[in-house]
């Protein structure tokens, strides 16, 4: 049975194309399949796969608690003229519910061939006790070769198969679940959920892989020491496929001080590397590997080298917005969340997780502080009871000495007033035989010499018109200041009445006028007279 090109090594490709000219176009073709990744593989295979472990497994899309850019480049084998290249651009970031949201990008080129994937994730969180959680990711997305066109019609390619090439394009996705045991981090990626086409090595027609047939299992543990101002990290990848050999990678890392990172990584056929890496401050990092010649019976002579840059941006979601749910098993309804950051490989810091016996005091105090300050709002709420109806009655107080002394003052007003209107009628009475009758007192020794009151208008029927009045005398009942009114006139005086709204009184005037010293003079006049002495002025005004 001819073999599929994902059965072909990866390095027998590059081998052959240093010695291209000696094959025949079949071979080339088959060179050119074999060294592509198929749609839905793991087309972001890099040495520091832990740099950003988002690119390997899509539940850790979010892990770095804010949202995170990360940029990397391989080359395969350096010197070599069409050897592979590998880039992939990726950015993910927590959201306030649990969920986290990212995409992923990459591409491929091996010779004459390029393989491009996009991805877009999304992960969730679940948290099962303090410093335990389980997280699920999803991606899915597109995968597309181009092809060289140039270069193959150069060397004689027939433009059927190559118009055929160029055209392999597929749905891609992946699915993974990782469990986190506070340092330790566990996970399983499925990098082939659908079954997309590739170019048959011996037709050159379209076909299908299966999907599900590759797994990713993968784990880590870090390991905290010189008071964790040393950070030791060692990592562990197995990559399983039905129809190829399994492959298993390892690594470990040295933190020092948070700062700087140093380690080295064995991949099966493709040898040592030596890596490293700097974080430049609290946003960047820095890291490179270099893998060395290989000595494998199988591979290639020639080094490699990849570099990746990490990019933090905003600011770190509180892990109070996570998902959460209460484990009674402590004797306790203990509440755990969801670290924000649950795994950064740039950040080492350790997180220091609570015992149960810490989480039940800190419950158990969360409890006595609800109850205490239950207690003061309710003390608080009593205090500003009693006090407003301290206020409410204190008003009250007030109100009915007002109401009082408005009594004693009406009643005296009202006594003063009709003691006046009897005064009034009485001297009215006097003097009607002699009306123009005058006293010797002077005007200005009256108290009442400069009274001037001014007045806003009401507009009804009753109310005075606009102007300056003359004022001989004021009653609170309109039988009384008719019966004046009419008593002057009888004794010659153009004497009228009316009302005003706002004082709820009947005014008794002898002159009305809109020159104000022309008023004042008819005062004057009136004033020298026994009859109106007590004249005085009123303005009413609009």
């Amino acid at each position: 049975m001819p073999k599929k090109p994902q059965d072909l090594p990866i390095f027998e490709p590059v081998a052959l194309l240093m010695s291209v000219q000696k094959l025949g176009i079949s071979t080339l073709f088959l060179l050119i399949l074999s060294s592509i990744s198929l749609p839905g593989q793991d087309i972001a295979n890099f040495t520091q796969f832990f740099f950003n472990p988002y690119s390997l497994n899509p539940s850790f899309a979010g892990t770095e608690g804010k949202g995170a850019f990360f940029a990397a480049y391989r080359q395969q084998w350096a010197g070599v003229e069409g050897a592979p290249t590998i880039m992939n651009f990726s950015y993910h970031s927590p959201l306030k519910s649990g969920m986290a949201l990212g995409f992923n990008v990459a591409n491929d080129k091996r010779g004459l061939l390029a393989n491009t994937g996009a991805l877009m994730s999304g992960s969730y969180a679940l948290a099962l006790d303090e410093g335990k959680y389980i997280r699920f990711g999803l991606s899915v997305g597109a995968a597309w070769n181009t092809v060289d066109l140039d270069q193959l019609q150069s060397l004689g390619a027939d433009p059927a198969i190559t118009n055929l090439l160029n055209k392999n394009t597929a749905l891609i996705g992946n699915a993974g679940l990782s469990a986190h045991i506070k340092s330790f981090h566990i996970g399983v990626a499925m990098p082939q959920l659908f079954s997309p086409a590739y170019v048959s090595d011996n037709s050159f027609t379209i076909e299908e892989v299966r999907p599900f047939q590759a797994l990713v299992l993968h784990a880590s543990n870090r390991f905290y020491l010189q008071r964790d101002k040393i950070v030791l990290e060692p990592y562990a990848v197995y990559r399983i496929n039905t129809g190829l050999p399994s492959q298993f990678e390892v690594a470990g890392v040295v933190h020092l001080n948070h700062l700087v990172w140093l380690g080295a990584s064995y991949k099966q056929e493709l040898g040592i590397s030596g890596l490293g890496g700097i974080r430049l401050n609290e946003q960047i990092a820095v890291g490179a590997s270099y893998t060395l010649k290989s000595g494998d019976a199988n591979a290639l002579p020639f080094p490699g080298f990849e570099v990746q840059l990490s990019y933090l941006t905003g600011s770190t979601i509180k892990k109070s917005h996570y998902k959460h749910h209460t484990n009674p098993h402590h004797g306790h309804h203990v509440t755990y969340h969801t670290p924000a950051a649950i795994y950064s490989f740039v950040d080492t810091k350790k997180t220091h997780y609570k015992t149960p016996a810490q989480l039940a005091a800190e419950k158990k105090k969360q409890e006595e502080d609800l109850k205490k300050k239950q207690e003061e709002q309710r003390l608080a709420a009593e205090a500003a009871k009693k006090k407003e109806q301290e206020r409410l009655q204190a008003e009250a107080r007030k109100k009915a000495e007002r109401e009082r002394l408005a009594a004693i003052a009406k009643a005296k007003a009202d006594s003063v007033a009709k003691a006046e209107e009897a005064l009034r009628l009485q001297r009215l009475e006097e003097h009607k035989d002699d009306p123009d009758a005058q006293h010797n007192d002077h005007p200005e020794a009256h108290p009442d010499a400069e009274r001037h009151e001014y007045v806003k208008r009401i507009e009804t029927k009753i109310d005075l018109n606009l102007g300056h009045y003359v004022i001989v005398g004021v009653f609170g009942a309109e039988t009384n200041a008719s019966r004046f009114a009419q008593g002057l006139r009888n004794a010659g005086f153009k004497a009228e009445y009316g009302h005003l709204t706002v004082k709820n009184l009947w005014y008794v005037h002898v002159y009305r006028g809109t020159d104000i010293e022309a008023t004042r003079a008819e005062r004057d006049k009136f004033r020298r007279m026994k009859m109106t002495r007590d004249a005085w002025l009123l303005t009413v005004e609009e």
